[in-house]
């Protein structure tokens, strides 16, 4: 949040707290995902959905098996990012 405030995308930005399971990320323009392929695996059905409607998926290690890989992107100087599609 501190990030966000410092470079000032508060109006592009939205954090939200709480179970993942149960969130609604339907409306999503942009997913970004830092979890274990467990956690990943059991959002998968939600991620399809959004990705459906157009959010694209951004994950750094792991994306979900069901997924393929579209590009790769840097993302500082020694860490790249993985954009998936269904």
């Amino acid at each position: 949040r501190a990030n966000i405030k410092k470079e000032k995308v508060e109006h592009l930005v939205t954090v939200e707290e709480g179970d993942l399971r149960e969130l609604n990320i339907r409306g999503a323009s942009h997913i970004i995902l830092y979890l274990l392929p467990e956690s990943i695996e059991e959002i998968t059905p939600m991620l399809v959905q959004a990705v459906n409607f157009g959010a694209t998926l951004i994950c750094n290690t792991w994306g979900p098996k069901s997924f393929q890989p579209v590009d790769r992107r840097d993302c500082g100087e020694s860490s790249q990012v993985t954009l998936y599609s269904v």
